[in-house]
């Protein structure tokens, strides 16, 4: 499937790096950053989840 737009002049594919910035963001994000992402999500959401199950089992 083409990620495309059709205007009046034609069809621009937001894939295509003549195009968009769309596939260097993705690479950015997606490559580079992704690491950040997976450390975020343990380290704040995971462990403040685990924090509260714990302490909600000692006040069983």
């Amino acid at each position: 499937k083409v990620r495309a737009r059709t205007y009046p002049w034609g069809v621009v594919d937001v894939e295509d790096p003549k195009y968009s910035d769309l596939p260097h963001l993705r690479e950015m994000l997606c490559k580079t950053h992704l690491q950040d992402l997976k450390d975020v999500t343990s380290d704040l959401h995971y462990e403040s989840f685990r924090a509260q199950q714990l302490l909600g089992k000692r006040n069983l």
